[in-house]
């Protein structure tokens, strides 16, 4: 901050639930001066460390989180002949690359955005996933989230904390990221777009007016476009009139010219070659296993994810971490559990307590926390399961469906943490996690496509909030 000024000379104010809620913490990031990731918080409201005021950024940490969720193509693999095995996890950039999978969801709202409308239940396995959790989980492993065992203090980032995550200025780096996906996403994707719904914010805001509908019309005030007429997301749809663009989206190259004229097929073709060279992904991981991973003469390979529902207002609102294992939580330290080769990868939940009443108010987050306005997430977890069918010291003989199945009953756990707390599945109502098996079809440098899948109930059915055999979805 300018001159060491704090934070709360700006309207940063300290980070605190109410006093009537059952998981307040108190963190007084108006103290602060400088933005912070991976620091120890003040263990009381009177001690507050130099780090923790002056802004400090644990960068051995962001590495570890980001490396244990791997962004690209790491070809970091065993050799022993015994073992043969992928190193590394690849959650995040598998996540990615599926993103741009030919037809991996049912539409746009689905690939936007975590909400699941119980009216109409995500029937598509698939469609758990989306850019938003994406989006979330990248703010927490920035930020940084767990506790330090020698001090009690729990681990916290601007960037794990929505009021404040801008203050941090590699928000913007990451938004540009995620303006990125949504870009190659047009691209390959270009007649998909959302529609009018039927809600209404009754309260309106700052730059809505009350009652209005949710549309592709609604004006995003304060942004005005040259003609000093507001944007709007249909006018804000095409980002080239924008003036700018991605390296993946450069349909004016002359590479893509054929007989004197634009070929669309050949861009498309070269961007899903790009996304194949870019993003390490199961396709990869299948091909390695080779043979190996396919039976009876199919041209396809067994793959499989984990999806969560859960109320994004179950802790009151407070920001908290779903954590998928492979061997039970208390086998998984909450130190780095993210660097535990069983720690398959999270699902975070990047929401702030909301209050009821008062002049400054969320309307829209206050009716979603009253109507417990369900979220989703999804972690794929093929390339976990490849790297023990490889390693032969691990009991998976395979990745056919009747081993995966029977072994994941015994060996997938999850559990959930706040700020480093591990929270009692019994206080979670809401959550539930299911695990799914489906086709991925892989051609070298073509998008793969994934599809056909169905869940493994009795790999979940007798745990604490797992989906039941009774269950036909999530």
């Amino acid at each position: 901050m300018p001159n060491k000024e704090p934070m709360g000379k700006y309207g940063i104010h300290s980070y605190k639930g109410p006093a009537s809620e059952r998981y307040q913490y108190d963190t007084p990031f108006e103290k602060c001066h400088g933005t912070s990731r991976w620091v120890d918080t003040p263990v009381n409201s009177t001690i507050y460390s130099a780090d923790f005021i002056e802004g400090a950024q644990n960068h051995t940490k962001i590495e570890a989180a980001l490396t244990g969720h791997d962004w690209y193509e790491n070809k970091d693999y065993e050799t022993s002949a015994n073992v043969g095995y992928i190193k590394f996890k690849d959650t995040l950039a598998e996540a990615v690359y599926r993103f741009f999978s030919e037809n991996y969801f049912t539409d746009y709202g689905n690939f936007a955005s975590t909400c699941h409308d119980p009216s109409a239940a995500k029937d598509k396995p698939e469609d758990f996933l989306s850019l938003e959790g994406v989006h979330n989980n990248v703010h927490n492993w920035i930020g940084g989230e767990g506790i330090n065992l020698d001090t009690g203090a729990h681990i916290d980032g601007h960037m794990t904390e929505p009021p404040i995550s801008a203050f941090d200025p590699i928000f913007w780096l990451h938004h540009c990221n995620i303006d990125r996906y949504f870009a190659i996403w047009q691209e390959l994707n270009e007649n998909s777009w959302f529609d009018q719904t039927e809600d209404k914010d009754q309260m309106g805001t700052w730059s809505i007016a009350k009652n209005s509908i949710d549309s592709p019309a609604v004006e995003l005030r304060p942004f005005n476009m040259l003609n000093t007429a507001p944007y709007t997301s249909s006018s804000a749809r095409n980002f080239y009139s924008l003036g700018y663009s991605y390296p993946e989206c450069q349909p004016w190259l002359d590479k893509y010219i054929s007989d004197k004229k634009y070929d669309k097929t050949m861009y498309t073709n070269d961007v899903e070659q790009q996304l194949s060279k870019l993003y390490f992904t199961s396709t990869s991981a299948d091909l390695y296993l080779g043979n190996e991973g396919l039976r009876d003469g199919r041209d396809y390979f067994d793959d499989y994810i984990v999806n969560v529902v859960y109320d994004r207002f179950e802790l009151d609102g407070l920001p908290f971490c779903i954590h998928i294992l492979l061997k039970p939580a208390e086998n998984v330290s909450l130190v780095n559990q993210h660097m535990d080769p069983d720690h398959v990868g999270i699902v975070y939940n990047f929401s702030t307590p909301t209050p009821r009443t008062g002049d400054v108010t969320c309307t829209n987050c206050n009716r979603q926390r009253d109507a417990k306005a369900l979220s989703t997430g999804q972690v794929p977890i093929t390339s976990a399961l490849i790297y023990r069918v490889k390693n032969k010291e691990i009991n998976l003989p395979s990745m056919k469906e009747e081993d995966v199945e029977p072994w994941l009953k015994d060996n997938l756990h999850w559990r959930v943490t706040l700020k480093g707390r591990e929270i009692p599945l019994d206080e979670m109502k809401s959550l539930t996690v299911g695990v799914a098996v489906g086709q991925a079809h892989h051609a070298k440098d073509q998008r793969s496509n994934f599809g056909h899948y169905t869940y493994l109930t009795n790999a979940t059915d007798g745990k604490n909030r797992g989906m039941e055999s009774k269950d036909g979805s999530l």
